[in-house]
């Protein structure tokens, strides 16, 4: 499975795969996602990811670095107000840093 934004994927692609939030997590940053809150990790409820590290070759930054600086990030997410799930929009942003972190973008700009 490659993963490419929480819907979407490269330029090409004609498939569009959707995941919530923390499963596209899951998929990039299994440790850090799985690892409980008060452990320090993302408390995300993983099953069984299917990470395919080839969509990532390509990145000119680490990858493990950026799922280890989302660990940092965690506690600095701030909600929209009325922002209905929480956790969804932390994932959801989170997943965004990473995707900026590796600098991915500039392979496969996305809007």
């Amino acid at each position: 499975m490659r993963i490419y934004g929480i819907c979407g994927g490269p330029s090409g692609t004609s498939a569009t795969q959707c995941m919530v939030p923390g499963g596209a997590l899951c998929e990039v940053c299994p440790d850090q996602a799985s690892l409980a809150e008060e452990d320090g990790g993302l408390g995300v409820q993983c099953s069984a990811p299917q990470y395919d590290g080839s969509f990532w070759v390509n990145a000119p930054n680490n990858v493990q670095n950026c799922c280890a600086d989302l660990l940092t990030q965690r506690d600095s997410f701030v909600p929209v107000d009325g922002e209905p799930n929480f956790y969804a929009a932390r994932n959801a942003w989170l997943y965004d840093n990473f995707i900026t972190c590796t600098g991915i973008r500039t392979i496969y700009p996305v809007p």
